[in-house]
């Protein structure tokens, strides 16, 4: 049987197990939809007084966003419906849709609490594209290939598939630009990813809404912003640090005088990542350290200067589990 009936085929028997794991995923999710109309650069600071400075600075990111963005057919507690097709709409090639066809696949996995591998990506391609969209792909072999066996599927298949669709059915800039401040509010590092690949993707970000960072070496010229520019470099930059996935890295970088008004993104992954290695020498030292103590405790047990009870406190002091705390040491 030719790949493509094969894929037909098994069309109904995927989306079923697909609808079923979302649905055993969770039984009330948020979400929200954007559909959002860019009519300026310009984001004006909010004021609002909060108790907590660190959670005033969240406040005053959410409520820069929310000026650059007019929100739309957002539901804040939809329940995981049985059918697919309520959390991703078929996308057919039109080019105003895709970049938020995209969105809404991660949006469903997230809403239903899911981790959205390549596999589940392409399972969802499978049920979801259709029409040109679909021509498109299978003039591509390993898009075909991805297609017929999901569990091949890796994360460059995945922005390789959108990369192509985003390519042939590019919107018009004005809506390109509405889908990339979208993509900012919207922008997070994933859990296993490195802080080089998520200041890539803020570059890749920063390029597509037209901005250009003059720290960053090898621009020409060194292009003076526009202060409209400026603006929304420094609302990229509290994108990439609000998106970080390490509370404690994030409350260093806070703690630093003057981050918040960084309007270079190169200057604010410099930041994060020099706070981020001492963090991590400071772990390392502090582990040598502990190390040394446990070696002259037990030396100390060794030579009597010190009871075995004394021994135990010390063990239960330094972060051991109760059954740990309670070895006796044969020296």
């Amino acid at each position: 049987m030719p790949n493509i009936l094969k894929r037909k085929y098994t069309q109904d028997e995927t989306f079923e197990k697909l609808s079923l794991e979302i649905n055993n995923s969770a039984n009330f999710v948020n979400s929200s939809e954007i559909d959002s109309k860019f009519y300026s650069f310009h984001l004006e600071d909010a004021q609002t007084p909060h108790y907590d400075p660190f959670s005033e600075e969240q406040e005053k990111f959410s409520s820069s966003c929310e000026n650059s963005l007019v929100m739309a057919n957002s539901n804040p507690t939809r329940k995981i419906p049985a059918d697919l097709k309520d959390l991703v709409p078929k996308y057919m090639g039109n080019s105003k849709l895709t970049a938020q066809f995209f969105r809404q696949i991660r949006t469903a996995f997230e809403d239903a609490d899911m981790e959205l591998t390549p596999k589940s990506f392409f399972n969802v391609i499978i049920m979801r594209i259709g029409g040109d969209a679909l021509e498109v792909l299978e003039q591509n072999r390993r898009m075909v290939a991805c297609m017929d066996d999901s569990s091949c599927a890796t994360e460059d298949d995945v922005v390789a598939c959108r990369d192509l669709l985003m390519t042939q059915f590019a919107p018009a800039e004005i809506e390109q630009k509405n889908d990339w401040m979208a993509e900012l509010n919207l922008f997070r590092q994933e859990k296993t990813e490195t802080l080089s690949s998520y200041y890539n993707r803020a570059v890749v970000l920063m390029k597509n809404l037209k901005l250009t960072d003059t720290n960053q070496d090898g621009i020409p010229g060194k292009v003076e912003n526009t202060p409209a520019e400026k603006h929304l470099l420094k609302t990229l930059c509290m994108a990439y640090y609000m998106g970080l996935n390490d509370p404690v890295l994030k409350r260093r970088v806070f703690q630093v005088k003057g981050w918040s008004k960084c309007s270079s993104l190169l200057l604010m992954h410099n930041l994060v990542t020099e706070e981020k290695n001492d963090m991590e020498e400071q772990a390392r030292v502090e582990h040598e350290l502990k190390n040394a103590e446990c070696i002259q405790m037990l030396k100390d047990l060794q030579s009597g200067s010190i009871t075995q009870a004394d021994m135990n406190t010390f063990m239960a002091a330094m972060g051991s589990t109760p059954n740990s705390s309670n070895i006796t040491f044969t020296i």
